[in-house]
């Protein structure tokens, strides 16, 4: 079970570092560090895992309330909610069907870990670093992270379509079909 889209209003919200874990591009589970909570989807709607044990919720709006008493979010900070958590980098992984999650801090991108092959990529000062078998590769920029992944084969390239080739490959069957 997937959680909506939609908790990334609320994620964006939190103070807290939490770690975010995508399978299929859809977000499986969230897990706030600090206070050991875990948010997930369930039969009965959503599960906050707590401490003491789950709750059950069945509304996004219901979650929010809590995680403002546990001061996990602060409802009074208007700079925070008009961040969104979307960046590039879960762009290029979403469309994969690797199973990731992401380290946010706030609304910002720590690292993304990668389960299968095991490696992580964080976000330096200068760019990206990315950790392949306990050696460390600084990367400047998106485009250039995307070409070292696609040559080790850890995400596909998008394929683009020759649309002449389709073009005249519809036109010699027309042809062909008016022999």
């Amino acid at each position: 079970m997937y959680l909506p889209s939609k908790i990334t209003n609320i994620l964006s919200k939190i103070t807290k570092s939490y770690t975010v874990k995508y399978t299929n591009g859809k977000i499986e589970s969230v897990f706030i560090n600090e206070k050991d909570v875990t948010i997930q989807a369930s039969n009965k709607g959503y599960c906050i895992y707590l401490k003491g044990g789950p709750i059950y919720l069945n509304d996004l709006k219901s979650i929010e309330p809590l995680l403002v008493k546990m001061n996990v979010l602060n409802n009074n900070d208007k700079i925070k909610n008009n961040q969104s958590i979307k960046d590039e980098l879960i762009d290029i992984f979403s469309k994969n069907k690797d199973t990731f999650s992401v380290k946010y801090s706030g609304a910002c991108i720590v690292s993304l870990n990668l389960e299968n092959p095991k490696l992580v990529i964080s976000k330096t000062s200068v760019g990206y670093s990315l950790n392949v078998n306990n050696e460390n590769i600084s990367i400047n920029n998106v485009v250039s992270l995307k070409k070292l992944l696609t040559r080790m084969n850890v995400i596909k390239p998008l394929k683009k379509k020759n649309i002449k080739k389709d073009v005249y490959d519809c036109r010699f069957e027309q042809l062909m079909l008016d022999i």
